[in-house]
């Protein structure tokens, strides 16, 4: 993708800097910093897949981070609670902890968000401010329950 930085944050996560001119950013400042799309992606997504949704993004001034998952993470949910907390760590960081979140999410990708609302949900008070820059959630084919429920 030209006119984006990507940056590899671990094996499953990547920061997608948008830097195209042109694109719907002129009120970014540090009063109103640039939004950041969590994209939660299906497993098994392609890149070439996950890129045509970041361009819808990237046009409107978004910047991207992609947290993909693993099967693993939702067949053992200690896994995954402990991957969205990793996840939630990172929202909190110093470099995106002030910035409007919108949140896309596909199949397994919901699953993931899900993890890091638990971790929100034990301590609302701590995390008020994370919940306060959500403009929006977008979700597509969630996974319900548990794999006995999705066999019927």
């Amino acid at each position: 993708m030209t006119g984006v930085t990507a940056h590899k944050i671990s094996k499953h996560i990547t920061f997608l800097a948008n830097d195209v001119a042109g694109t719907l950013t002129a009120g970014v400042s540090p009063v109103h910093p640039k939004p950041i799309l969590l994209l939660l992606p299906w497993l098994g997504s392609r890149p070439q897949a996950i890129a045509k949704y970041c361009e819808i993004y990237f046009r409107t001034g978004f910047d991207v981070l992609v947290v993909e998952s693993e099967v693993s993470q939702f067949l053992w949910p200690r896994w995954g609670l402990e991957y969205g907390g990793h996840v939630l760590e990172l929202l909190e960081s110093e470099r995106f902890s002030q910035r409007p979140l919108l949140v896309h999410a596909f199949s397994i990708g919901g699953y993931t968000f899900a993890q890091v609302l638990v971790h929100v949900a034990k301590d609302t008070q701590r995390y008020q401010g994370l919940t306060n820059r959500i403009r929006g959630h977008i979700y597509d084919s969630l996974v319900m329950g548990s794999l006995e429920h999705m066999a019927n």
